[in-house]
């Protein structure tokens, strides 16, 4: 599995590669996101509009580093919202470069946190999408009588 770092100028490309042209508009939210995150540059650099017109500022070089690639394609993502298309041109455009993983390895989702809810939330998705036999059934509620808890099994099931 690729790591982040040797990734995300390759996928930034390929986003921008897949990805319809952007319009003033997003490049003016993509321009607040970037100068949110610390990064006091405009859409290209040299020009921004100003109340309707164009205005010569003094030219800002930015330091294209990893960083700052990785904040660009943040915030392209966080404007943009990718759907699973995208993700999928995106991962194929990615695939002559060496990459293999999936459109889901690039897809953010919150950590779980281990809770109540979740560890009943994944008990009855296991319990309607692969229930135990039986013989499995016994074993389970042995091992949950050692612990303090006890049910039958028509209880369980």
């Amino acid at each position: 599995m690729p790591k982040w770092e040797d990734i995300r100028e390759d996928l930034f490309e390929a986003i921008m590669q897949v990805h319809p042209p952007i319009n003033k508009e997003q490049q003016a939210d993509i321009v607040k996101i970037m100068r949110g995150k610390g990064h006091d540059m405009g859409w290209n650099a040299i020009r921004y509009k100003a109340t309707g017109t164009a205005v010569t500022m003094p030219r800002m070089l930015q330091n294209w580093d990893a960083e700052t690639h990785e904040a660009v394609l943040l915030a392209l993502i966080e404007h943009m919202k990718p759907n699973g298309s995208d993700w999928s041109a995106v991962v194929a455009s990615l695939r002559p470069k060496g990459y293999m993983f999936t459109e889901g390895a690039l897809v953010y989702h919150q950590p779980t946190v281990w809770d109540h809810d979740a560890h009943l939330a994944l008990l009855q998705a296991f319990m309607a999408e692969a229930p135990p036999q039986p013989a499995q059934w016994d074993a389970i509620l042995e091992r949950v009588a050692r612990k303090g808890y006890f049910y039958t099994a028509s209880a369980a099931m």
